[in-house]
């Protein structure tokens, strides 16, 4: 499926209806995605929605959903929508659908570690992988179910653990957008996120180590 590039303009007109259109709206499907990654990006009058592949086979609600948030983020005034709740709900749930390759060792027996002491062995392993020049030590993306960390961990098993264990908090608890507020506003570490963060053993001088990390890398640390 190819999506007309009027869903752009749909998406604005729904999610701003008292706003003028006046804009010109592309879509493009780009190999560089992985999973169901997107972005938007404004030049002038021009809004070009880029999409990986795999959206090609998605609803048509959802895919509206996942423009209007985006056009949220450019414009700075992210509302809620029924699209918008259609889209996050899909995000949520599609990564434990995506396909799994098997991780470098280092990765593989960290997960384990981290999987049998803090969650009962039952966490279903994600796709983990090493990331080349990022600006953060680690990351986990909800669409893909992947957990991406920086190669600087590698021979620190400790602070490898504890990152590992921040980004299966991601793939826990998911994200929050409000659901009493007309605000698609996001919340990715809530008060529950944090609270099972501290059962860690010694997350306080893991995060004074990781703290240390970030600024010799000058690196925003999570």
């Amino acid at each position: 499926m190819h999506f007309p590039h009027h869903i752009i303009e749909t998406a604005f007109r729904s999610l701003y209806p008292e706003k003028e259109w006046k804009y010109t709206g592309k879509i493009r499907y780009s190999g560089r995605f992985k999973g169901f990654n997107a972005s938007i990006s404004r030049r002038g009058t021009e809004l070009t929605l880029s999409l990986s592949r795999e959206w090609r086979t998605v609803d048509n609600d959802i895919v509206t959903g996942l423009a209007q948030e985006l056009i949220g983020k450019i414009f700075k005034d992210r509302k809620k929508t029924f699209n918008i709740e259609l889209y996050q709900a899909f995000i949520k749930k599609v990564g434990q659908y995506m396909p799994k390759t098997e991780p470098p060792v280092e990765l593989k027996e960290s997960f384990f570690r981290v999987n049998n002491e803090y969650f009962y062995g039952l966490m279903d392993i994600p796709n983990i992988e090493w990331c080349e020049g990022v600006n953060r030590v680690g990351y986990y993306e909800y669409g893909t179910d992947t957990i991406s960390l920086s190669r600087e961990l590698a021979h620190d098993t400790e602070l490898l653990d504890y990152v590992m264990y921040h980004e299966l908090l991601h793939k826990k608890h998911k994200f929050t957008a409000g659901p009493h507020t007309k605000t698609t506003r996001t919340r990715h570490h809530t008060t529950a996120f944090r609270e099972d963060e501290h059962k860690y053993k010694n997350w306080q001088e893991a995060e004074r180590k990781l703290q240390r990390l970030g600024r010799r890398k000058r690196w925003g640390v999570f």
